[in-house]
């Protein structure tokens, strides 16, 4: 199995100068550099920032420059993308959110920013962070800067995959694992030999190549403490690795048909009990990614209006992220994001598992019209329907 992501957590502090900053850049590097050299076809490697002195307002403009800077060097040592959360409980709870993440992510095309609202949100917070993504779609004529834009209640500690990281341990990092690959390749095998799929099987298998990572991370010395791996099915776009294709096989065309929910769920387990039989430290979601932008086959079904927003919130009960990379009308109200946003936050606290909210809001763009992002990561989707919220008042 390929790596997805290499993505470790590096401190940033009050007063730090650029001799300071390369030398932590390159020490980190340098760490994350020797574990790529020993693990199989790592995709990306990336990196998390986390400012450790207690933030003011008085120290905003630093804080931007040293994030300015670090993602501006960060692509001379091969780190693709950076991350920075804007944690809204403590450090941003009495500041506007909106402008700073609408120009941290103007100012730096490879940052990713999160804003880690917690479990228990306030309305003003959540109206922020709504503003947020509609100020951020406007960045340009198709909305493609909400792509390094999430919203979630943080509860995906430790995850390698952006923009819902959320480090609790500096001088860490984890692994996202690429499993799709190998689980439609097995999905294949069987029903070639068996007709039918043996899901059981193949998540010995899938343990067995985690074992294999796992042993090959424990021979690497670095100075970079391991908090675990990340294995969800994720899809990868323009190719056949779609969550689309696998549920194909599993009997369930398109997504939302009969027997959807308890496929993906199907799935899930799998993924858990694939991390059991390994024996291995997990973080983040380990789940299925429903992420229609990035799913060749997701994508082409949405035209024919297979799924819904709805139907979306519903599978993330029993899949992984919730509603992640869905692009909606560009005139979608800041009260229909926040009642989104809670819906997310309420299923998150309820089931005690990690959900996330990424929507891109396209410009100009209508319900039932299609995306033009022509972009190499990205597949382009009808615009889904959100119900209009004109009222805040119960």
């Amino acid at each position: 199995m390929n790596i997805r992501s290499l993505t470790s957590c590096m401190p940033i502090y009050k007063g730090d100068t650029t001799y300071s900053l390369d030398s932590r850049i390159y020490e980190f590097s340098k760490n994350i550099l020797k574990l790529k050299a020993k693990l199989p076809n790592c995709r990306t490697i990336r990196l998390v920032i986390k400012y450790l002195d207690k933030f003011s307002t008085s120290d905003l403009n630093e804080l931007k420059a040293i994030l300015n800077y670090i993602c501006k060097k960060c692509p001379k040592y091969g780190i693709r993308w950076v991350h920075y959360e804007l944690n809204c409980q403590n450090d941003y709870f009495d500041y506007d959110i909106t402008e700073l993440t609408t120009e941290l992510i103007r100012d730096n095309d490879n940052l990713f920013i999160h804003l880690n609202i917690g479990v228990h949100p306030i309305e003003k917070k959540l109206q922020e962070a709504a503003l947020a993504i509609i100020k951020v779609s406007r960045l340009s004529s198709n909305g493609f800067a909400n792509f390094r834009l999430g919203v979630s209640n943080g509860m995906a500690k430790e995850t390698p995959f952006f923009p819902y990281s959320s480090f609790s341990k500096i001088n860490s990092y984890s692994i996202g694992v690429e499993s799709i690959d190998y689980v439609i390749n097995s999905f294949e095998k069987q029903i070639s030999k068996l007709n039918k799929i043996d899901m059981n099987k193949i998540s010995e298998g899938l343990a067995k190549e985690l074992k294999h990572i796992d042993e090959a991370r424990k021979s690497i010395e670095t100075s970079l403490s391991f908090m675990g791996f990340d294995i969800s099915l994720a899809p990868i776009p323009r190719s056949k690795s779609s969550l689309g294709y696998l549920l194909d096989m599993m009997g369930t065309k398109p997504l939302g048909a009969h027997g959807t929910i308890s496929n993906i769920s199907s799935l899930t387990l799998m993924i858990k009990n694939s991390l059991k039989l390994a024996s291995v430290k997990s973080v983040g979601f380990n789940g299925v990614m429903l992420s229609p932008l990035e799913d060749d086959i997701l994508s082409s079904q949405s035209r024919n209006q297979a799924f819904s927003i709805d139907s979306l919130l519903l599978f993330s009960t029993v899949c992984g992220c919730g509603l992640d990379m869905v692009p909606v009308p560009g005139d979608i109200l800041d009260m229909t994001i926040i009642n989104l946003i809670k819906d997310l936050i309420t299923l998150s606290n309820r089931l005690a598992k990690p959900l996330g909210l990424r929507i891109l809001p396209i410009p100009g763009k209508m319900n039932g019209e299609n995306t033009s992002f022509n972009h190499d990561f990205l597949d382009d989707m009808r615009i889904m329907m959100t119900s209009t919220s004109i009222s805040k008042n119960y």
